[in-house]
């Protein structure tokens, strides 16, 4: 399994320091593209309980933590 990649984010509005924070949860497409899968099997999955998300606003974000859990 690859591991999740790191997304580098301002501290401070004007501090040159960065924050390392590990992405918990990606986008359909982005997660399809980072597991080497169709997004419709990803989205087949998320309907069957096999994955699992969380929505925020219009946006679905499938949780990262749900790989590889047992079924």
């Amino acid at each position: 399994m690859p591991r999740p990649a790191k997304l580098i984010t301002p501290a401070a509005p004007r501090c040159g320091h960065h924050v390392t924070t590990d992405v918990r949860a990606l986008p359909v497409l982005p997660f399809a593209r980072m597991y080497g899968v169709n997004p419709t099997t990803v989205w087949r999955a998320l309907k069957s309980g096999r994955l699992k998300s969380v929505t925020i606003g219009k946006r679905r974000l499938v949780l990262l933590s749900s790989v590889g859990e047992p079924t």
